[in-house]
């Protein structure tokens, strides 16, 4: 797997150093150059839902599956564990490296990439910084 030079210095670093929206703010400061907002990690998966709902403001743009490029970022749903049942909530951003290979992290691996498609689990939505 081919992984683009600019996600080599975020591989690799521990979930509980950056979680997922640290991760998309670091590579948007260092490699895009935009600060993202800060946001407060939320208690709960509902919150958190709610919190990544509202990191995006006017300046980002929905992109069509397909179309996705580098530097767009990815919404993906996981599976929560509620009382008695499973529900799968948008509760986790990645960023794309590059179409077909997304950058994220989650415990207990850290951060890393991972090929996405039809074939694989695939991102909910694409988002794209047009500010």
């Amino acid at each position: 797997m081919i992984v683009p030079a600019w996600c080599v210095k975020y591989v690799g670093v521990p979930y509980d150093r950056m979680d997922c929206y640290e991760l998309v703010r670091n590579v948007y400061l260092g490699e895009v150059g935009v600060n993202l907002p800060a946001m407060v990690a939320p208690a709960t998966d509902d919150a958190r839902r709610e919190a990544l709902e509202t990191y995006r403001g006017p300046e980002w743009r929905p992109v069509a599956i397909g179309d996705e490029q580098a530097f767009d970022v990815a919404e993906l749903a996981l599976p929560v564990r509620q009382e008695d049942r499973w529900r799968f909530l948008l509760v986790h951003l990645g960023v794309v490296a590059r179409r077909g290979l997304l950058l994220h992290t989650l415990p207990p691996h850290g951060a890393h990439t991972r090929r996405y498609g039809p074939a694989r689990a695939m991102p909910e939505r694409f988002w794209r910084w047009c500010g």
